[in-house]
């Protein structure tokens, strides 16, 4: 077995070793002017991977064969406390400092990812100020910095220092971008994860709802590559291209699950109705209770403001918890309630009044209470 693969080996070495002398080759000799390349990854194969990543790496006389610098760093071998960490406003990431070689390698050949790179047409003032900046966030005291998807990233972290020594370069005024919302970019980077995207939709509030600015749209290194092409006049080369196929998928396909799920409520509500038997419309509310509880306890604990506001919240209402204990007719007025608030945050959705994507989640919690309240009776 180990022989059918060396053939492969040598191949990646072989390919490593070729990407890093091209990275030495285009070093510039060693003088005071630093060269500044910029590199942006696409898609990896995990979940932290999914938005894509950006580096920026410097050529000089300190380093003719480039270091770059890293704000993507993290410790990712525990992923569930690094989520925890990050949705609790308190996830630690740092800026690392690596050769440019060993750096094209990891995301080139080691992650297979679309690797571009853009050699900055700086001003060699400008270009020394951005090695300053650079080496001053390296230093230990300021090192870390607590990581926010949308605002304080890989990228944005570049995009501010390079919009500092451009005079406001990259961000452009604070005009509108493309028609583009923070829902529709987080959607196709979770798409290929039908529990996240769902998720998504369930816990992210109504701040991501509104469409993006230029500056803001910046966040994702696809824009960001784009940008600087155009704005500082540096077409991207691509240096590696992925060799597996990226897997497909689309943001609409979380609106099935909505269906199957309304679809399999509505089916137990008319199977209670129809055996006149109670205990399959009540078991639905105890679940829709424990649900929206925790759903409640989440956004109260959560710290980012995009947790916060979440329509999602006028849906689901944690005394429902209590609903299979009212009685019958307790449950008739209680059901009268829900159904009254339900007609009202539909109304509110269809005047655009809520702007969440919330109508698959309504169809669910509606089809639960009126299975509940026709067996009230």
């Amino acid at each position: 077995m180990a022989a059918t693969h060396q053939p492969l080996a040598l191949s990646r070495r072989a390919l490593t070793a070729a990407l890093a002398a091209a990275c030495i080759a285009a070093a510039p000799a060693a003088h005071a002017d630093p060269t500044v390349v910029l590199y942006t990854m696409g898609p990896g194969d995990d979940v932290f991977s999914r938005f894509g990543h950006a580096a920026i790496c410097v050529r000089d006389a300190l380093t003719p064969e480039g270091r770059c610098f890293n704000y993507g760093t993290a410790d990712f071998s525990t992923p569930a406390p690094l989520t925890w960490s990050i949705l609790r406003g308190r996830g630690r990431f740092w800026v690392s400092v690596t050769a440019e070689p060993l750096m094209v390698q990891r995301y080139g050949p080691g992650e297979d990812r679309d690797l571009d790179a853009q050699t900055l047409r700086l001003d060699p003032a400008a270009a020394r100020a951005l090695v300053a900046r650079l080496d001053a966030d390296a230093t230990p005291e300021r090192r870390e910095f607590i990581y926010h998807h949308y605002r304080d990233n890989c990228t944005t972290r570049i995009r501010d220092h390079l919009d500092a020594v451009t005079r406001g370069a990259l961000s452009g005024a604070r005009e509108p971008g493309p028609a583009r919302t923070w829902r529709d970019e987080t959607r196709e980077g979770l798409a290929t994860s039908l529990p996240l995207l769902v998720a998504s939709d369930l816990l992210l509030g109504r701040r991501l709802d509104r469409p993006m600015t230029l500056r803001e749209h910046l966040f994702l290194p696809r824009v960001f590559r784009a940008a600087v092409a155009s704005s500082l006049a540096a077409p991207p080369e691509r240096v590696w291209r992925r060799q597996r196929p990226t897997e497909a998928a689309s943001p609409a396909r979380a609106r099935f699950v909505w269906l199957a799920l309304a679809a399999l409520a509505g089916a137990l509500s008319a199977l209670a109705r129809r055996s006149l038997r109670r205990w399959p419309s009540a078991a639905l509310l105890g679940l829709l209770g424990a649900f929206s509880t925790l759903l409640w306890a989440f956004a109260g604990v959560c710290a980012l403001p995009e947790l916060h506001l979440n329509e999602a919240l006028l849906l689901l209402w944690p005394s429902d918890l209590a609903a299979p204990w009212f009685g019958a007719r307790g449950r008739a007025r209680y059901g009268t309630l829900r159904l009254a608030g339900l007609g009202a945050a539909a109304v509110l959705m269809a005047c655009g009044v809520l702007i969440q994507p919330l109508w698959g989640l309504w169809a669910c919690v509606a089809a639960v209470w009126v299975g509940a309240r026709l067996t009230a009776r």
